[in-house]
């Protein structure tokens, strides 16, 4: 429990110093990441315009619902988020539902918590290793399209379009490249933390 706390305590710290980074300059997360972050995905239906669009009307109106009250509820850790979704995991599939209805479809939206394989995606200047994920998953419909995601513990989901997913082919190439400019960051005070214990 001790190493829990000391890790996620250790992360929040890099994050928020990493914020302070330039906004040019891409950081990429250790591996273990992974282990300390709990995302949010939301999938739409198709990769069809309309659905992509209504994806974004769902990601608007839940991730910004769901970010306000977990930081109300003054969640603390990773298994708090997790605890804290899955007690209200209809509340927040609900309102997916209602806004989905509202928009004038009659798709299903379900929601879930599991793991979740994502391949390397960057998250406005973080890259984040591809790796299996905790996260609380929203699908509309058939869930086939291109998905949204973002970091709800610790926070940093960001409604925002200056926050835009890159992945695929994209990201890897920037992957890349970060190695090969040498702007390839890691979380230390994570591993300096982690070896004080």
């Amino acid at each position: 429990m001790k190493k829990i706390f000391i890790t996620t305590i250790a992360v929040l710290i890099s994050i928020i110093s990493l914020n302070n980074t330039k906004k040019d300059t891409l950081v990429t997360l250790d591996s273990n990441i992974a282990e300390s972050v709990f995302r949010f995905h939301i999938i739409a239906n198709s990769d069809d315009e309309s659905d992509q669009q209504l994806k974004l009307k769902v990601r608007d109106s839940v991730a910004k619902t769901v970010a306000h009250d977990m930081k109300n509820m003054g969640i603390q850790s990773k298994e708090e988020a997790q605890d804290y979704i899955k007690n209200n995991i209809d509340k927040y599939t609900d309102e997916a539902r209602q806004v989905i209805r509202s928009e004038g479809y009659s798709y299903t939206a379900e929601g879930s918590i599991g793991k979740s394989w994502f391949p390397v995606k960057i998250y406005g200047n973080y890259i984040f290793p591809e790796g299996e994920y905790d996260a609380f998953r929203l699908s509309i419909g058939k869930a086939e399209g291109k998905n949204w995601w973002c970091v709800l513990f610790p926070s940093l989901c960001m409604v925002d379009e200056s926050y835009q997913i890159t992945e695929g082919r994209e990201a890897d190439t920037l992957q890349k490249d970060c190695d090969r400019e040498n702007v390839k960051f890691r979380l230390r005070i994570v591993e300096w933390i982690q070896d004080m214990w």
